[in-house]
């Protein structure tokens, strides 16, 4: 099985896919109401630990954290906060599940599922045309503007 981790401080993605790619578990860790670092990584281990219990994990893949400035997006601040709790959530899996989490780029994540979007369209997006078009048990909400519920 494949652990598949989107990591942020606000929120976390989780998502278990089987040896052949099959959609088993997907969820949204919400932490953004909790001010504590240390809670928001309870909460994680609280759902790591849940989850070891359903099945057994071979492989686990964290999203690569921001690595520059994005003009207007992110501070140091932010940037510097996001690795630690990346790297504190990596550390917290590989205790878990003992298996050494992988770092993936999201353009190579794209890239391997055959996304490929276009200059200047959105790539979230056009990840989530794919999902919806190869994953059937995904389900999500949409906002009163219609776009996707965070998470």
């Amino acid at each position: 099985m494949i652990l598949g981790l989107d990591v942020s401080t606000n929120c976390t993605g989780i998502t278990v896919l089987s040896d052949k790619g099959e959609l088993l578990y997907c969820e949204a860790v919400r932490t953004h109401k909790e001010k504590s670092y240390m809670k928001k990584l309870d909460m994680l281990d609280d759902k790591f630990v849940e989850l070891l219990q359903r099945v057994h994990i071979d492989h686990i893949f964290i999203e690569e954290p921001v690595q520059r400035f994005a003009g207007g997006k992110s501070s140091a601040k932010t940037i510097a906060l996001l690795n630690q709790f990346n790297g504190a959530v990596r550390w917290l899996a590989y205790d878990i599940y003992g298996v050494e989490p992988e770092f993936i780029p999201v353009r190579s994540a794209r890239k391997l599922c055959g996304i490929k979007p276009k200059k200047g369209e959105d790539s979230k997006k056009k990840a989530l045309e794919w999902v919806e078009a190869n994953c059937d048990s995904f389900k999500y909400d949409l906002t009163h503007a219609g776009n996707p519920k965070p998470g």
